[in-house]
């Protein structure tokens, strides 16, 4: 079985991820609405995201997929001038005319630093799912430990119910020697929770927990109600992260990067004009993606509350030690 996880992540070219330099963020909270973020940052609408606000790809290519787009969406909170897109076409994150923006593994992550500099995360996001014509792809969130190696993703899975429609799966996997890769689904009362519908814009988080050890676990956070609600939490198997000397764990699980990854269903690929191997199969469907908040708590704090929650008790922290 390790010999066959070695080759799955040889494959798919995300046994190692270089690392950007640490980025000049908070190492409590990161949040960006892909329009101006935390740190004022301006993005470039209708351009690559590759190279704004520190964030990078594990495309070979340049830029890659994934783009900041002018879509001028309503996800709730009234409207917002711009949005992350990851995936196939309408939204041109991949343009088929120009190949160096297509991917060159069957999993694209477009990813930035964020040092956390622990084994425990919460994060949150503003999404949705275009489904699209074509191949049925899946899309989901990253993160790395700080020297760039896989840890965990969160999964949210294509699916093609009875009636012929098509939902997304929410679960993980772990990155662990002792994982085989397979979806985890996330579960509530030992099912499996309620799958995502496309088309839909949802708000919620989740808390990755004590990653390598044996209390690693994944809760599942709402905020349908404008307050962050622990909706399920799920012990996640697999979390030998030590370095085994195969090259794809080094016994870090301080987390040091987390971003958006897209999933290809189909692994038709061919050597592009630019010499560098592109996967043409995608679908055209696409993760719409309006915010993602990311926070580092205290232990005693990060499990009970979200990052709304969070965002004040560190405020609080810092009048007080002011």
């Amino acid at each position: 079985m390790k010999s066959f996880k070695i080759t799955l992540l040889v494959a798919l070219g995300i046994a190692v991820i270089p690392s950007l330099s640490q980025a000049a963020t908070d190492p409590q909270i990161y949040y960006t609405d892909f329009y101006t973020n935390n740190s004022n940052y301006l993005y470039t609408a209708d351009a690559p995201i590759v190279g704004q606000d520190d964030w990078y790809s594990t495309s070979l290519n340049n830029p890659g997929p994934g783009a900041v787009r002018y879509l001028n969406y309503n996800a709730g909170t009234g409207y917002q001038p711009d949005s992350f897109v990851l995936g196939g076409t309408p939204y041109a994150s991949v343009i088929s005319s120009d190949q160096n923006t297509y991917p060159t593994a069957q999993e694209t992550s477009i990813l930035r630093n964020v040092p956390v500099n622990f084994n425990s995360i919460y994060f949150d996001s503003t999404f949705l799912i275009a489904p699209g014509t074509g191949a049925k792809d899946s899309f989901g969130w990253t993160v790395l430990n700080s020297n760039g190696y896989y840890l965990m993703q969160i999964n949210l899975k294509a699916t093609t119910t009875t009636n012929g429609s098509v939902v997304y799966n929410i679960g993980a996997t772990s990155y662990a020697n002792d994982s085989n890769l397979e979806f985890q689904p996330l579960k509530k009362n030992g099912a499996p929770v309620t799958p995502l519908n496309p088309n839909e814009w949802f708000h919620i988080g989740f808390d990755i927990y004590d990653i390598g050890t044996a209390n690693q676990s994944i809760g599942l956070w709402s905020y349908d109600s404008g307050t962050p609600r622990l909706v399920s939490r799920t012990a996640i198997a697999g979390y030998d992260f030590s370095d085994n000397g195969q090259g794809y764990n080094n016994g870090n699980t301080n987390i040091g990067t987390i971003g958006m990854t897209w999933f290809l269903s189909d692994s038709s690929n061919e050597t592009g004009t630019n010499g560098n191997t592109i996967y043409t199969g995608f679908g055209n469907n696409t993760m719409i993606v309006q915010t993602l908040g990311v926070a580092v708590p205290e232990p005693q704090t990060w499990v009970l509350l979200g990052l709304s929650g969070l965002i004040a008790v560190v405020a609080i922290r810092r009048r007080a030690n002011s």
